[in-house]
């Protein structure tokens, strides 16, 4: 449990800014923490329309990601992104980056794909990297994939799984987000064996209750999950704070989904200077006056050199003695340097109480369809009307 919590964001029911429209089942490579259990299928282009106009009935959307199974390889991605961005939405995508080519990244900035988040890790059986990679070589494929995003006009981060006994990952993909000129975006998750979910009935508006498990099934699924907290050592590490977050579905002051948020400096030769945001009265107040101008709350917007130097300002009138702000400051003016938002988001897993009840993120932010229904995407695959189809191990 992170201590210090930040904002709690006000991002409830019709007022939360983002959801995820899952295209389909299936995928080119193997993960060891997919959360599909679904046989592969391939959404028509038709019910994918009807699915975002569904998702903008239920939510005042800024944001959607496109999941899966792996997005690219549907056949109608760029249709079904050209109608996303009719509807005035920012649009990101999720994906092993295995299809990810010159392209492709050309193609999705021309429909207008505003942010991709790259899959690239261990613990992943991929043609495009040996068996067992060396954390330098998962370096340089993601490096590659994310500047011919970036190169493109698009954002571009990372998302993570900690696993059991490989905490170490953690830290570097948070060390390669800060370093990184090209990188702006890091997702991490913990690892959760998903199969302790099974019928279950309800949504996020609602209560969601699963079938109760025995003692000792639970106690089996369980002893292959992280037993301690894989994210608070390493993000101590790099001083950053909580800048926001969204409680649980049981207690709102629990947080499930926390956000970090800081300023890094780099000139592409040394290491990179940052420094962590700490939200303000500030803060508060201009998301109150972005949701009354637009209509809705921002999730994602595009970072820039004014920006970031802006929140720098403000944070060093709040921190006049803060002698690493005012380097980072300093450094933000000299010639040649890349100047670039970093955020950092966690979200903790879904957990089973002994009454079979879910306790998930409090109306959660990344919530997909489900036959008209708001669920988890890590857990639309285990809804009772699903489980009939559901493979599992």
């Amino acid at each position: 449990m992170i201590l210090s919590k930040g904002i709690r964001l006000p991002w409830n029911g019709h007022d939360m800014p983002h959801a995820a429209l899952d295209l389909l089942r299936g995928c080119n490579i193997v993960c060891d923490g997919c959360y599909n259990a679904r046989p592969p299928h391939v959404k028509p282009l038709a019910q994918l329309r009807d699915e975002v106009d569904q998702l903008l009935r239920l939510r005042r959307l800024q944001t959607l990601t496109f999941t899966g199974g792996e997005p690219s390889l549907h056949p109608a991605l760029l249709d079904i992104a050209r109608y996303v961005k009719s509807k005035k939405l920012r649009l990101g995508m999720l994906t092993n980056g295995l299809l990810l080519n010159e392209t492709l990244a050309g193609k999705l900035a021309e429909v207008g794909m505003d942010i991709i988040l790259l899959h690239i890790q261990s613990g992943q059986q991929r043609p495009d990297l040996p068996t067992h990679p060396s954390e330098d070589q998962l370096r340089a494929l993601r490096a590659a994939k994310a500047r011919l995003v970036t190169q493109r006009g698009m954002e571009v981060g990372l998302t993570g799984i900690a696993y059991p006994g490989r905490s170490e990952e953690i830290r570097c993909l948070l060390d390669e987000t800060m370093e990184s000129p090209d990188l702006s975006f890091l997702l991490l998750c913990r690892r959760c064996n998903l199969n302790k979910f099974l019928g279950i009935r309800g949504d996020i508006g609602t209560r969601m209750v699963a079938q109760v498990q025995t003692q000792a099934s639970l106690e089996t699924m369980m002893a292959s999950e992280m037993p301690e907290d894989p994210f608070n050592a390493a993000i101590a590490e790099y001083g950053l704070r909580p800048f926001a977050y969204i409680g649980s579905s049981r207690d709102p002051e629990h947080p499930m989904w926390i956000s970090f948020f800081c300023v890094a400096v780099s000139n592409g030769t040394g290491r990179a200077r940052w420094y962590g945001v700490r939200p303000s009265w500030l803060d508060r107040g201009l998301m109150a006056m972005m949701r009354r101008i637009h209509g809705h709350y921002v999730f994602f917007f595009k970072s820039s050199r004014a920006m970031c130097r802006m929140r720098l300002g403000l944070s060093a009138l709040s921190n006049l003695r803060n002698s690493r702000l005012w380097r980072v400051i300093v450094d933000s003016f000299r010639p040649g340097v890349v100047v670039r938002e970093k955020h950092v988001v966690i979200e903790q897993s879904p957990e089973l109480m002994p009454d079979g009840e879910v306790v998930y993120c409090r109306e959660c932010p990344d919530a997909t369809l489900v036959n008209g229904k708001l669920l988890p995407p890590c857990l639309a695959d285990r809804a009772e009307e699903m489980t009939s189809c559901v493979r599992v191990p």
